[in-house]
């Protein structure tokens, strides 16, 4: 609907979407729960800005049956099927659904199959790109829960230039797709951070009007997805030195663990599990401000101002935005927490050394 708002598709901006309902959600605009495919059209029923239920006024291209949306395969024929029929100067790809930081984006409700992970998106991506002869894709946009994660990062930075997350959960509408298409469709080749400093600075104003109370913890941002790698070097450095001697360190960091600021740390653990998501600024900025050791103290703050130079824009609430460098990565508090499979999922393997030896 914030699509069709916009205008939907026109010559120069083309936008073509996925869209797979759940039973027991939502029954308006016919109340289906299959897997349609749609090129956006024209808003013709006047809908205003966070109207709900939104009449959905564009038809189907065509309806696929229950497909598995937290299934890669799907994913990778939508998108080579996209570029394929409508090829591009420039590619964004928006995911929205539930996100789990490093355990991956996008369940399928339906199924209940799981969530598509790390290793399945980086074979999605990869396919979508050799299959179509691109080079990479210029935006990824996650509108879901704690995509601003290192580990999800340095996953899809071979595949995608820019990208826009938050850290922290996302309420509804999160990022408003009529404000993205109106900017393209002033300017499709308007520089890609600005872009996403216009749905950032949005995003914020529309939480302190919707959702005063939870606005001071939310916040975005806009990252360089091309520079991951110093991110990367410097975790692995970082890591290289707490590794020569953890026992060294391990109780400095559970210290500094104990007062790093943790995502989602307001929601209730019996409704939403532990909070087990740090800000990895905050966590090596305490380590910083800890330790005597000037090598671990050197490779905090590499780590540190690699960070600052992938992070193009960031907003967020008054709270956030006073402990936070916008970039959340897996530390749980406890060991009973600890999941096993991120150790096979996150392509940061020294930091799953880190993990291991601090938590486990």
């Amino acid at each position: 609907d914030e699509f069709e708002r916009a205008g939907g598709s026109n010559d120069r901006v083309r936008i073509v979407a996925l869209i797979d309902r759940a039973p027991g959600f939502d029954r308006s605009n016919g109340n289906w729960t299959d897997t349609r495919l749609f090129e956006v059209g024209r808003d013709r029923t006047g809908d205003a800005a966070f109207q709900y239920p939104p009449t959905i006024d564009t038809r189907e291209i065509a309806s696929l049956g229950e497909l598995d949306t937290s299934y890669g395969q799907n994913l990778l024929d939508f998108l080579v099927w996209g570029i394929q029929t409508y090829p591009a100067q420039r590619y964004a790809i928006a995911l929205n659904d539930h996100g789990g930081a490093w355990s991956g984006i996008v369940t399928d409700d339906t199924t209940g199959r799981g969530i598509l992970n790390m290793p399945e998106l980086q074979a999605v991506f990869q396919g979508a790109l050799q299959q179509t002869g691109i080079d990479r894709f210029d935006l990824l946009i996650n509108d879901a829960c704690l995509m601003s994660s290192v580990e999800y990062y340095a996953a899809m930075s071979p595949y995608f230039d820019y990208v826009i997350s938050s850290p922290e959960i996302t309420l509804n509408p999160s990022f408003d797709m009529d404000l993205l298409t109106r900017a393209l469709n002033r300017d499709p080749e308007i520089p890609i951070p600005d872009l996403g400093r216009l749905v950032v600075d949005k995003y914020m104003q529309d939480m302190q009007q919707l959702s005063p109370d939870t606005a001071p913890v939310l916040g975005a941002a806009v990252t360089d997805l091309r520079e991951m790698g110093t991110v990367v070097e410097a975790m692995d450095n970082f890591a290289a030195v707490f590794n020569a001697q953890p026992q060294a360190y391990v109780s400095l960091f559970g210290q500094v663990r104990s007062n790093t600021y943790t995502y989602s740390f307001f929601l209730p653990e019996d409704q939403f599990g532990p909070a087990t998501n740090i800000d990895l600024g905050s966590f090596m900025q305490g380590v910083v401000d800890n330790t005597r050791d000037e090598d671990l103290r050197d490779a905090a703050e590499g780590v540190l101002r690699s960070l600052n130079d992938i992070r193009l824009y960031a907003t967020a609430g008054q709270q956030l935005d006073r402990f936070s460098s916008y970039y959340n990565i897996y530390f749980p508090s406890r060991s009973s927490d600890f999941q096993s499979n991120y150790f096979q999922e996150n392509p940061l393997e020294s930091w799953s050394l880190v993990d291991r030896k601090s938590v486990v």
